[in-house]
């Protein structure tokens, strides 16, 4: 039987629209900016509408040059090229979002950790199991229309502590923010699976921030009638969609909220998450007291202990708040919350791996990165750790710095 066709332009991309359940169609979109994150939305929504049961979406992640004032590894090194001394980038990389008619049960099995060994990577297996290129499986066209009439889109996540919240808000997270758009514009309900492999160290804020998003958190596939979306192959690291993600929880998390003018952060609120108590995986450092007790009489207040903090308190309290500091962690990823031009201050003695600078980066934040050789803070580090704390703000985007407290010295970059 001849497939019926016709013609759509969204956002000056020309594409085909099958009427048939098994058709399949290739689009590509560059994203950089959140002006094209909204393309890359729309053309969701029309696949989700369309009868096309398979939609191949390659959604490029342009180039991206970051400032090198950090002194741990950068997250993503396999992407990552190092400049010179005071810069690097992210290289330019393609990653894939499959619209599929099959059901996430032919996900089963499937971790993103792949060939690779990296969720960010992804599993490239995906793409046959979705129903694409040679050696496509696919479910018969009687379940294909089925699942597409159901407008129920399911994202399956299968690795180990997907649902750990550090790796869940760096590697899961943001690739939700290429689909929820469109996905509400085309009027589907969205759940992701998430099954017991993937919920060692399993964090409560990340089913509740799916709830909060509009994503229901499941164990298993649905039984009833679905349409699979496959996300393990897009780059988690864009920087485009970690500002998606930002903006996708500032709608779910304060709606309707007016943020300070963090320009003039020096006078905004100031914040210190401490991982004295709540922190899963400890990493206190000894002196830590004393750089609290020095940055509260700097007029920071201190969180000293998180779990008594609901996530929606934590985030309407950050929404407010121009500068938050703390030691490196799962708990400066909070940041998603701080509204425009506010500043981050990362101490990070034990030298763990920077993803909290490459959030800050990509949020526009002002970032202040201060680390050392030492695993003891006395009394003078403390006071100068407080003291290049309070100045962050003022000296955010003219000339950043890292302050080395176990050597004595500050370095500008």
């Amino acid at each position: 039987m001849a497939l019926l066709s016709e013609l759509a332009c969204i956002g000056g991309f020309l594409i085909m629209l099958g009427r048939a359940a098994n058709t399949e169609t290739h689009e590509a979109l560059t994203l950089g900016s959140l002006d094209r994150l909204g393309e890359l939305n729309k053309l969701v929504s029309k696949a989700l509408l369309s009868n096309d049961g398979y939609t191949m979406l390659e959604v490029t992640s342009p180039q991206w040059v970051i400032p090198m004032d950090m002194e741990e590894a950068p997250p993503y090194e396999f992407q990552f090229h190092r400049l010179d001394d005071h810069k690097g980038e992210y290289k330019e990389h393609t990653g894939k979002i499959l619209i599929s008619a099959n059901p996430s049960s032919y996900l089963q099995g499937l971790s993103w950790y792949g060939s690779s060994g990296d969720p960010a990577i992804g599993n490239d297996e995906e793409i046959t199991a979705l129903g694409f290129g040679e050696g496509a499986r696919r479910c018969s066209p009687e379940e294909a229309k089925k699942n597409l009439a159901a407008k129920h889109a399911v994202i399956h996540v299968e690795f180990p502590q997907a649902g750990y919240f550090a790796h869940c808000v760096a590697n899961v997270l943001p690739r939700f923010a290429a689909i929820l758009e469109g996905a509400r514009s085309a009027e589907h309900k969205v759940s992701v699976v998430l099954p017991q492999n993937s919920r060692g160290a399993f964090s409560p804020n990340v089913e509740k921030i799916f709830n909060k998003m509009g994503i229901e958190l499941l164990m298993d596939a649905p039984s009833t009638p679905h349409r699979a979306i496959g996300m393990s192959l897009l780059a988690p690291w864009d920087k485009t969609l970690r500002q998606g993600l930002q903006r996708e929880l500032h709608r779910a998390f304060v709606p309707g909220i007016t943020p300070p003018d963090c320009r003039n952060a020096a006078e905004g609120k100031k914040l210190f998450l401490s991982r004295k108590r709540g922190a899963s995986n400890g990493r206190w450092v000894r002196g830590s007291e004393l750089v609290e007790t020095e940055l509260q009489e700097a007029g920071f207040e201190i969180k000293d202990d998180l779990t008594q903090v609901t996530i929606d308190m934590l985030a309407k309290e950050l929404y407010q708040t121009c500068t938050v500091a703390g030691f490196a962690g799962g708990n400066l990823l909070n940041m998603l919350f701080l509204p425009p031009h506010a500043s981050v201050v990362e101490i990070n003695p034990m030298h763990i791996y920077a993803d909290r600078w490459q959030f800050a980066h990509a949020l526009g934040f002002g970032w202040k990165h201060l680390s050392g050789s030492s695993s003891q803070i006395d009394a003078n580090e403390a006071r100068m750790l407080a003291r290049e704390a309070v100045l962050c703000p003022l000296i955010r985007r003219a000339s950043q710095r890292s302050f080395k407290f176990g050597f004595q010295s500050v370095r500008a970059f």
